[in-house]
């Protein structure tokens, strides 16, 4: 071969080569470039939400402003927030406190001047036990009302479903997942200077379903079938409990715990069983599903569980527990509830409670614990099913 053959030859390889290298970047850039833009937008979006802190997470920046009242079923991002809202009463509670709006709350405790309510639907033991912690360490809240709910007879790690307690632990890698639709569009409402809340997170929204709920309640059919639940389960709802406190861990590792903290800082606990219907127990006695939750023995269970939450806190300086079950014009008539568990939006109800809070009556103690829960059984057991606002019973 010539050198000009040579020459030739090496030159088509040199096209060919040439060739290939160009096509490859042509091919591949594309897809190297939306990942490239997709992981700088992801870190740029993450590292912008972490700095605003619209979530109240962390300890710099600017708190977010806070409706006055939020609607229960849209408070699992606002824990942090909460617990360190600029209040003097802080109250945590489940869906039946929440009806004790904060203006409620300073109304009728005259030492309240500024409060919030966190009460959330569907609450578990464990994400009310990360709430309890967020507020010994945040929150500036001289007095907590906290409610005793029947939570509390479940396992201390049942949690919420869809509470997302990644942004609230220890571990700052799972605040990275702090990115999400909701986040997103609170990080935007923040920035624009907007409180901290999406379209009907507000408590108003919430009233008026509640107070459309009730009405419906007010029938016939729904009285008749209260009826039957209570007569059907009369024989066995009485039957005593096989637990003992120590079977109560979100008692004995989530609240107790938390009682002793807060008297140990010298701030006020006030912890509020809410009134429940006397009908209530034979409801639930008479549904699987509550059954499976609270292991049967849904009346024994739960007057135990108080007894073991009285003698607990018991000797506790600035712990005080509340009880109006035995107030029987209220929890004996079923006008009184939109369903059996939960006291409907009523002015006078509330006024009665925050008022006896503030005054210290109904408090439960070692002397009178004994007396309470024999009388709350004797009401239950004895108890006819009645509605004031039906005439006495029922109406078409």
């Amino acid at each position: 071969m010539t050198i000009r053959q040579f020459d030739r030859v090496e030159g088509r390889k040199n096209e060919s080569t040439a060739s290939g290298s160009t096509e490859s970047p042509r091919t591949g850039s594309p897809f190297l470039l939306l990942f490239f833009l997709l992981f700088t937008g992801y870190w740029g979006v993450t590292a912008t939400t972490v700095a605003v802190d619209p979530l109240d997470l962390y300890d710099w920046g600017r708190s977010p402003t806070l409706l006055r009242d939020y609607n229960r079923h849209n408070l699992e991002y606002l824990a942090a927030a909460a617990s360190r809202a600029p209040v003097d009463t802080l109250l945590i509670g489940g869906s039946p406190s929440a009806t004790f709006t904060s203006a409620r709350l300073e109304r009728y405790l005259p030492e309240t001047k500024r409060a919030f309510n966190f009460s959330m639907s569907g609450v578990r033991p464990l994400d009310r036990a990360i709430m309890t912690d967020l507020v010994l360490k945040n929150s500036p809240a001289r007095h907590i009302l906290l409610t005793f709910d029947w939570i509390y007879a479940m396992p201390a790690e049942q949690m919420r479903g869809g509470f997302p307690a990644y942004l609230y632990d220890n571990n700052w890698l799972n605040d990275l997942r702090v990115v999400s639709p909701t986040v997103l569009r609170l990080l935007l409402g923040v920035v624009r200077g907007q409180p901290l809340a999406l379209e009907n997170w507000d408590y108003l929204s919430q009233e008026e379903l509640d107070d459309r709920k009730f009405e419906r309640t007010q029938t016939e059919v729904n009285y008749e079938r209260i009826k039957a639940a209570v007569i059907a389960q009369r024989d066995i709802i009485g039957l005593p409990s096989s637990k003992k406190c120590k079977d109560f861990s979100a008692l004995n590792t989530q609240l107790l715990p938390f009682a002793q903290e807060i008297s140990r800082q010298g701030r006020q606990l006030d912890v509020l069983i809410p009134p429940y219907s006397l009908a209530m127990y034979g409801v639930w006695e008479n549904s699987p599903t509550r059954n499976e939750l609270l292991d049967d023995r849904i009346l024994s269970n739960l007057l135990e569980m108080r007894r073991c939450l009285v003698m607990g806190v018991e000797g506790l300086e600035n712990v005080r527990v509340f009880a109006f079950d035995n107030e029987t014009w209220m929890t004996g008539d079923l006008a009184n509830f939109r369903d059996p568990a939960h006291l409907r939006n009523d002015e006078k109800l509330i006024e009665y409670i925050l008022e006896a809070i503030s005054a210290g009556r109904h408090v439960l103690t070692a002397e009178n614990i004994g007396e309470y829960l024999a009388a709350l059984r004797n009401n239950v057991l004895t108890h006819d099913p009645y509605n004031s606002r039906l005439g006495g019973h029922a109406r078409h």
